[in-house]
């Protein structure tokens, strides 16, 4: 991960480690203020590649979609999170809007 707080930027990105031989999940994050509003938005950007080294078209398709099912689920809930952190560290003052 990386936050460049000039920029006011963060890209996360997420690399599977389990079952790596049979399915490889990327998935870049990038959260930074919206041009059109940067002190009320934030864009956010997320990426899914997914290779597998299955051969077998059909079982490629079903594992590549259902794991892709399960990443965009986690890629919600991790946003809801940080989102949900940054409202409540910006609430306390502890965070600036600027």
């Amino acid at each position: 991960s990386k936050v460049n707080p000039v920029e006011r930027k963060m890209e996360i990105v997420t690399i599977n480690i389990s079952l790596s031989k049979i399915l490889t999940a990327r998935d870049t994050q990038i959260i930074l203020p919206d041009p059109s509003d940067p002190q009320r938005r934030t864009m956010y950007t997320s990426e899914i590649k997914i290779s597998s080294g299955i051969i077998l078209n059909p079982l490629r398709s079903k594992i590549e979609g259902f794991c892709l099912s399960s990443l965009e689920r986690n890629i919600r809930r991790s946003f809801q999170g940080l989102t949900y952190v940054i409202e409540r560290l910006t609430a306390s003052g502890r965070l600036s809007a600027q």
